[in-house]
């Protein structure tokens, strides 16, 4: 179900990220949108939220379907979200919050957010391994 916020969203991606074809910004908007709505980035909860069903199983396939896509190079496009991000901030003070959780010895999940209106908004998630950054889809959580 697609509110109005969810449309101007779509136009505001749309706008800010010519590099991506038509399908792939919809779903980015919608997966912004849905990690708004569900204060997480858990695929079940953002799918649950966007679908609004209890049962998201759809939408989050669609999700895993768009985070897989090896035509999509994600550290690309966190890095045209984190500049688009800069760019719609403006020269206002910026508070950066880095958070570090261990899953366990070998494995942590690193979230990079900017502090708005006393909220927390996730920038960048990255998952770590054995004690660093690795894999493709984390790159432009180091640079």
């Amino acid at each position: 179900m697609k509110t109005e916020l969810l449309y101007q969203w779509e136009e505001m991606i749309d706008k800010g990220f010519p590099g991506l074809g038509r399908w792939q910004k919809r779903t980015l908007a919608a997966f912004s949108y849905g990690v708004l709505l569900a204060q997480q980035c858990t695929l079940s909860r953002v799918a649950q939220h966007l679908s609004g069903r209890a049962n998201g199983s759809s939408v989050e396939r669609q999700l895993q379907r768009w985070l897989g896509n090896e035509r999509l190079v994600l550290s690309v496009i966190l890095g045209w979200w984190v500049a688009w991000v800069l760019r719609l901030w403006g020269k206002a003070p910026l508070l950066v919050l880095v958070d570090e959780t261990k899953l366990s010895d070998h494995v942590a999940v690193m979230m990079v957010g900017l502090a708005y209106q006393v909220q927390r908004h996730p920038v960048a998630v990255a998952c770590l391994c054995g004690g660093g950054l690795s894999g493709r889809r984390t790159g432009a959580v180091t640079q």
